[in-house]
């Protein structure tokens, strides 16, 4: 999983993948804590409109509440960083809307399609970083291998989201 994510405006992005099926585990990927813990964060998310999401990453904890939850092609909720300034700016509360949509690509494929938005204004380097990097560890744990670290996926990639965020505040 090496394509960069789109930055569809400065203040969303959108990351496309092809992962092993079915969909159904794709979606246990996205659902069920002792998955999600294997490429992502601890934690649970309540699988229901208004359930509550509550996930401890390395930067902090993460809260919200789920906006769509249509098993198993769309997951949706917000997304309010309560941690470090590496996932927000000082003093700053913006509630983001994470998506997930998944469908099915052949007999044992799946396109996910991971949007995030609204994005704070500095950070669309650093988020679409991050969400590269989550995604790569997901593609690493989907297929049994154990994922590269965060730090090291991270780092190599930021330089690239980087330069296209600010490609993208230059013509826009």
């Amino acid at each position: 999983m090496s394509e960069l994510g789109k930055i569809i405006d400065r203040k969303t992005i959108r990351f496309e993948r092809v992962v092993a099926g079915p969909i159904e585990r794709v979606w246990d990927y996205l659902t069920r804590p002792e998955l999600i813990a294997t490429w992502l964060a601890t934690g649970e998310i309540e699988l229901r409109v208004g359930g509550r999401v509550e996930l401890q990453t390395m930067g902090g904890v993460v809260r919200g509440v789920v906006t769509r939850c249509d098993p198993p092609r769309a997951l949706a909720y917000t997304w309010i960083a309560d941690g470090s300034e590496a996932m927000r700016p000082a003093g700053e509360d913006l509630e983001s809307i994470l998506s997930f949509e998944l469908t099915a690509h052949g007999v044992d494929q799946v396109v996910l399609v991971l949007t995030h938005r609204p994005i704070w204004d500095g950070f669309m380097g650093r988020t679409g970083s991050g969400w590269h990097t989550i995604l790569e560890r997901l593609g690493s744990a989907m297929r049994g291998e154990e994922p590269a670290p965060f730090m090291e996926i991270f780092n190599r990639v930021i330089p690239d989201y980087e330069r296209l965020a600010s490609s993208t505040k230059e013509s826009g």
